[in-house]
């Protein structure tokens, strides 16, 4: 059982690098990666650019993109889209607080 949690814990930890070193990448080939912002499908927040990655027809932020590959390497889902089924209330909120910052915004 401890082995079994070392192993899990082990696979989290280099998946973990792994995108983060892809934020990296993306930001030392295009520095515009790190400044530039879109909305991420999954979570529903502005993100930067850099370390994004491409499933489907959905481009996830680098937040996601770790809790994708985790949720993959673990069987916690099957297929990346899913984590936009299981992300729905994260989304919803992110949007909602959204709304309201930018009508703050727009009375101040």
């Amino acid at each position: 059982m401890a082995e079994d949690k070392e192993k899990r814990l082990k696979l989290i930890s280099e998946i973990q690098r792994t995108v983060e070193q892809m934020k990296v990448d993306d930001i030392e080939e295009q520095p515009y990666a790190a400044s530039e912002l879109f909305q991420c499908p999954c979570c529903g927040e502005f993100k930067p650019l850099a370390g994004s990655l491409l499933y489907n027809a959905n481009l996830y932020c680098n937040d996601c993109v770790l809790l994708t590959e985790v949720s993959l390497a673990l069987g916690k889902i099957t297929y990346p889209d899913e984590m936009i089924e299981y992300m729905e209330d994260k989304r919803f909120e992110a949007i909602y607080e959204g709304l309201f910052s930018f009508e703050e915004n727009l009375n101040n």
